[in-house]
């Protein structure tokens, strides 16, 4: 019969600890990913808040273009009322001619220094800029806010 070989004896004491640094990793990493994570979602919830706050804004201007004229050549006299609740600052204008499909964009921040045109709750503003109009053409007006908003009005010479 043949024998075998017999296992070495186990030392007495504690066990070795083995593994415990693969749980100290694997615990270490979820709390790591656990924070990412978190700060994700805190940023991307003030982000969220942000927009809404924007889009609140952008929603609650209401400008209404009263009247355009063009008095002289090579001017157009713009008159809008803001019938929103908090004062709107006119950025630009866009004049479209719709006989000659030409679009001419005027940046009243650099006509109206510093800020442009800047219309109080309730009231009314006329302002002028400087396009060369052709008599008999149809014009499309676009004012344009800092927020972003436009308001159109069809007018023609």
């Amino acid at each position: 019969m043949r024998s075998w070989p017999s296992r070495p004896a186990r030392p007495r004491g504690p066990r070795p600890k083995r593994g415990v640094s693969t749980v100290a990793g694997a615990l270490f990493f979820i709390i790591i990913a656990m924070t990412i994570i978190t700060g994700l979602l805190l940023w991307s919830m003030d982000t969220q808040r942000r927009m809404n706050d924007l889009d609140a804004r952008r929603l609650s201007q209401n400008i209404v273009i009263t009247d355009v004229s063009f008095p002289d050549t090579g001017v157009v006299n713009i008159t809008v009322r803001n019938e929103g609740p908090e004062p709107v600052l006119l950025v630009a204008v866009w004049i479209i001619d719709k006989t000659d499909n030409t679009h001419t964009r005027i940046d009243l921040e650099e006509a109206y220094p510093p800020d442009g045109v800047v219309v109080n709750t309730g009231d009314t503003e006329s302002f002028t800029v400087d396009y060369d109009w052709t008599s008999g053409h149809t014009y499309v007006v676009k004012v344009i806010t800092h927020l972003g908003r436009a308001f159109v009005r069809v007018a023609s010479p």
